[in-house]
This record gives structure tokens, C-alpha cells and sequence, in this order.
């Protein structure tokens, strides 16, 4: 794997040609951060430099027989709760990196 440079800056094409690793079957994320029906999971990936935090984000519902799904679309009146979602989840992470727990993220 290539050794990304502290600084580095990529283009959207860079970025889109590299998908973010799905998570194996049966994998947990090492944090999650819920509020509401908005849910977070902060996933450890291993790098060549270490680990590496990354996030997802779902809104859950149930469907009409009662089971629990998720989706990765938002109404204008979950946003605002999606933003707090991930100002936390960017919170949890940055503790993390400051105490060595996982890698500085790359620049973007």
C-alpha cells in the first residue's frame, strides 16, 4: 500500500477511484454515535502508516411489518441532526488521533 505524505491533497477523481473498504461480514465498528434514528460507526482500517479511523453514517426507520432498516439519505429535517452526528463522530475521532490511538488523517 502507498505511503500517503502528511499534506497531501488529491482530486475528486483520485478520491473517487478508491473506494472506502466495506466492512468483512460480522466486523464491528470500535465506536458508535447515535442520536435519534441518525447513527454513526467509526471503523479502525490498518494502513502501512497505522490505523486509520473512518466513518459511516445511517438513518434508520422501520418499515411497516416492524423491522429495523437503514438508509443513506436524509430529509432537510435530519440534517441538522446528521451534522451533530458527525461533529461528535469528528470529535471522537480527533481524541483518538491526539492520544495515538490511530493515524492523523490524510489531507483531502
Amino acid at each position: 500500500m502507498k505511503e500517503i505524505p502528511p499534506g497531501a491533497v488529491f482530486t475528486a477523481d483520485e478520491i473517487e477511484s478508491q473506494p472506502p473498504k466495506e466492512p468483512a461480514k460480522g466486523e464491528r465498528p470500535v465506536h458508535e454515535i447515535r442520536s435519534g434514528r441518525i447513527r454513526a460507526a467509526v471503523w479502525k482500517n490498518q494502513t502501512a502508516s497505522g490505523p486509520l479511523l473512518t466513518a459511516t453514517f445511517e438513518r434508520l426507520y422501520r418499515t411497516e411489518s416492524g423491522e429495523w432498516r437503514s438508509s443513506h439519505s436524509y430529509s432537510a429535517s435530519e440534517l441538522l441532526e446528521l451534522a451533530r452526528v458527525a461533529e461528535n463522530t469528528h470529535a471522537f475521532i480527533r481524541s483518538q488521533q491526539q492520544t495515538g490511538e490511530a493515524e492523523p488523517a490524510e489531507t483531502v
